[in-house]
């Protein structure tokens, strides 16, 4: 082929071809515009289908996580009990219980969970907090926990205790 005005090279084989051709006669690769045309009905016609099926079909990556408030307040403590004993010159205090998620279809996890400890006349004496690393609720499970502290006041000023829930996290993806 001649070199004047009508000669250009292919981008993808390097060999000279004519300056209007959409497509190589070496490499048989589509030039220009005229490739566009022709990849873009294919890729279209590939990426709708998928964009579809994402934004239609429940997935969890499109639905809203719930706030810890509305997770903690499906979170119910179902018995505890209260233990002592006794180590060369400290007494600790331990609360086992169980708790249940009572959530339809959140799990849960990362819960903290506080304990309250009150005297005869329901003055706050002790307080105690753990945050529960490892522990995942399934929808609708039991499972069972324990906070252990050194005890401030005597044994015998330990009349009545309440367990709280105060923050949890969506599980649901780390399951």
């Amino acid at each position: 082929m001649s070199a004047g005005n009508t000669a250009r090279t292919c981008p993808y084989c390097r060999e000279e071809i004519h300056r209007e051709a959409r497509r190589c006669p070496h490499c048989n690769q589509w030039l220009g515009k005229a490739m566009v045309m022709v990849y873009l009905p294919v890729l279209l016609a590939m990426c709708i289908p998928l964009l579809i099926f994402l934004f239609m079909w429940p997935s969890p990556l499109f639905q809203s996580k719930p706030d810890s408030a509305s997770i903690v307040s499906q979170i119910v403590v179902v018995d505890s009990t209260v233990h002592f004993t006794r180590e060369e010159d400290c007494t600790y205090v331990a609360t086992v219980g169980t708790i249940r998620n009572d959530n339809a279809d959140v799990a849960v996890k990362d819960l903290y969970l506080e304990v309250q400890y009150f005297d005869t006349s329901g003055v706050l004496i002790d307080t105690e907090g753990a945050q529960q690393y490892g522990l995942k609720l399934l929808p609708g499970s039991e499972a069972a926990f324990r906070l252990l502290t050194r005890a401030a006041k005597p044994e015998s000023a330990y009349a009545n205790h309440k367990v709280f829930v105060r923050s949890a996290a969506d599980g649901r993806f780390l399951l």
